[in-house]
């Protein structure tokens, strides 16, 4: 048995592989063994390859149009300094807010919606964005405790998340 292992056949009487050298691939991985020569299939390629190619070309052309998307509002945001806003009005209180006052409603105040023109800026001290209605600055920082009453104005775009990239995004 022994000598005809030797030649090529086994006991059973099926040829099987024998290297040059005579010995049975005594140098080669267990798995060289089993699946022959990898290095020869690693030219193959998967037959879902073009699927996955095409799916991340399109995931990339819709990051990339938003992203587009976002430059043209940055770029349009830029170049406003003021906007028309519709915002509450309180005679009582002469004070203009973007949401309605629920405590001057509560005390009987005398209400109405009127448009205004919106400002925006930035307190020099905290840093803080501050907008402004129908004024060519705000009074003080909304910051609780900022007693700055020095402003930049600022675009639409510097106060404007939309504009900003996110944390993933960074």
């Amino acid at each position: 048995v022994g000598n005809q292992m030797s030649s090529g056949t086994s006991s059973f009487g099926v040829k099987r592989p024998v290297s040059a050298a005579g010995s049975d691939d005594a140098g080669a991985s267990k798995a060289q063994k089993l699946f022959g020569n990898v290095a020869a299939t690693a030219t193959l390629t998967s037959r879902y390859a073009e699927d996955a190619a095409e799916e991340d070309h399109d995931e990339l052309m819709g990051v990339m149009d938003k992203l587009e998307e976002r430059d043209q509002l940055t770029a349009q945001l830029a170049l406003k300094r003021e906007t028309k806003k519709k915002v509450w009005h309180c005679a009582q209180c002469r004070t203009k807010t973007a949401h309605f006052p629920k405590e001057c409603k509560d005390n009987g105040h005398a209400i109405k919606e009127i448009e205004s023109v919106m400002r925006y800026f930035k307190c020099k001290a905290c840093n803080e964005t501050n907008v402004s209605y129908d004024a060519l600055l705000p009074k003080n920082c909304r910051r609780n405790g900022c007693t700055s009453v020095i402003f930049t104005q600022v675009t639409a775009a510097d106060v404007t998340a939309a504009c900003k990239p996110s944390r993933a995004e960074i």
